[in-house]
């Protein structure tokens, strides 16, 4: 049996990570981008036309109720061109989903308003079309939001398919680059545990230092967004402040933000393995961690020899037992 001590991550860095786009996934991330994308533009202008001094990012209903009206106002912009000409109907997915939709909505219009008054029956149609667009829109939002927070806060001890923040973002990509290995995979699902009230255990077994994270606080933790503003306090732009998709990966960054936190006042002291960069304290991020390497990881990750001093090599730390994580 191969010991412990023996171990090492010496092929970490030449392990080729999948390439985005040779499997299905790229479609998914194609997809999870644009939505991001409009999402944000949205949440953007609501933000920049709330008179109130917050400006924090809008919740998932309102950005899908005003998705709902934005998608209204197209289809609806549609249709009038289609009436306008006659013979573009003759398109069957834009006569079946655009006109034909349409008609019924200003059908029920009509009886609504109890009325042979044309342009008034178009109104009320459209009327309630819009209303039930920004209906559909909020649900639609809700029912996104609760299912990205409840995948991307499954800890399973391995690391899936992840979407950097903006806080630590070299984190993602080193739990992704170790866990290319046998003994990376061990070393990840031996160091970030579920407990059995929900909430997780991430072990930093090189720093001797251990974090429970609720789950709700990581389900908080997956909806935080840093506001980016210009000199006269106009938004320009949101960024999820931690990783979007993987649970594991965003139970990590929540610990090592707890470590940050204590040698920033002082509680602990900041561990001269690990680069004063990757411990950065930002004006515009209340911490930010920048160009660490797979190597800071598997240090916080892997237990000290004991026959090893505090300067040994970083390729020397074993993986930390299974009894360490015991419930």
């Amino acid at each position: 049996m191969q010991s412990l001590s023996s171990i090492n991550f010496n092929n970490i860095n030449t392990a080729k990570p999948p390439k985005f786009g040779d499997t299905i996934s790229s479609v998914a991330d194609i997809y999870d981008e644009f939505m991001e994308r409009k999402n944000n533009y949205i949440a953007v202008h609501i933000a920049n036309s709330n008179k109130q001094e917050s400006k924090q990012r809008a919740g998932a209903a309102a950005i899908g109720m005003v998705g709902g009206l934005l998608n209204f106002v197209a289809l609806s912009g549609l249709y009038m061109v289609l009436k306008a000409f006659p013979k573009m109907n003759k398109i069957p997915l834009l006569d079946k989903f655009v006109v034909q939709k349409f008609d019924k909505w200003i059908g029920r219009g009509k009886k609504l308003a109890s009325t042979n008054n044309r342009f008034l029956n178009m109104f009320s149609g459209l009327y309630l079309k819009a209303i039930y667009s920004m209906g559909i829109g909020a649900l639609i939002g809700i029912g996104t939001s609760i299912y990205t927070s409840v995948k991307g806060t499954l800890v399973n001890g391995r690391i899936g398919r992840t979407r950097q923040g903006a806080q630590g973002r070299w984190i993602a990509d080193g739990l992704k680059e170790i866990s290319q290995t046998d003994e990376g995979k061990l070393l990840i699902k031996n160091s970030i545990k579920k407990n059995n009230d929900k909430s997780i255990t991430v072990k930093f077994a090189g720093i001797n230092k251990a974090y429970i994270i609720s789950k709700k606080e990581l389900k908080q933790a997956s909806k935080e967004y840093i506001a980016h503003s210009n000199e006269n306090g106009k938004i320009l732009k949101y960024e999820k402040k931690y990783s979007k998709g993987d649970g594991d990966v965003l139970a990590f960054e929540v610990a090592f933000e707890k470590y940050c936190n204590e040698v920033k006042t002082g509680k602990s002291v900041r561990d001269s393995h690990l680069q004063v960069k990757i411990l950065n304290i930002s004006e515009e991020y209340p911490i930010t961690h920048i160009d660490g390497k797979p190597e800071d990881i598997k240090y916080l990750l892997s237990e000290k020899n004991n026959n090893e001093s505090t300067n040994t090599n970083s390729n020397a730390w074993q993986i930390p037992p299974k009894v360490l994580f015991r419930n």
